[in-house]
């Protein structure tokens, strides 16, 4: 069966947008937080030479840190999904929406067995 998929609601598009960022920056923010974290407690050649100019961050920092940035990173996210949301409803007025298949097959024997009435052929 040929089905078209001819309009989107930007509202879904922003929540899984949302969430997919939130989950992906939040991951990202940790990683970078964990970099920064060692590259400043073990005095890193990208850093100033001297006297040390930060001080050793906690692991709370770190963690709020990625909170942080997989906040506003989620919102960003959020926005370019509706953007893109509107965008395809726009096009799909012009040209046509994303046209896909779906396979009817039959669908598999649950292991029930029919009764008939005796007689019945």
């Amino acid at each position: 069966m040929r089905k078209e998929l001819t309009r989107i609601t930007p509202k879904s598009v922003v929540k899984v947008f949302f969430f997919l960022g939130l989950a992906i920056n939040f991951l990202l923010g940790l990683i970078w937080g964990l970099f920064l974290k060692g590259a400043i407690e073990s005095g890193s050649d990208f850093l100033p030479k001297g006297e040390m100019p930060f001080q050793p961050m906690t692991w709370v920092e770190v963690l709020l840190g990625a909170f942080l940035f997989a906040l506003a990173g989620s919102v960003i996210y959020a926005i370019a999904g509706g953007i893109i949301a509107l965008l395809y409803n726009l096009v799909v007025r012009h040209f046509g929406g994303v046209e896909f298949h779906i396979n009817e097959e039959p669908s598999e024997p649950s292991g029930e067995v029919k009764h008939t009435p005796r007689g019945t052929p």
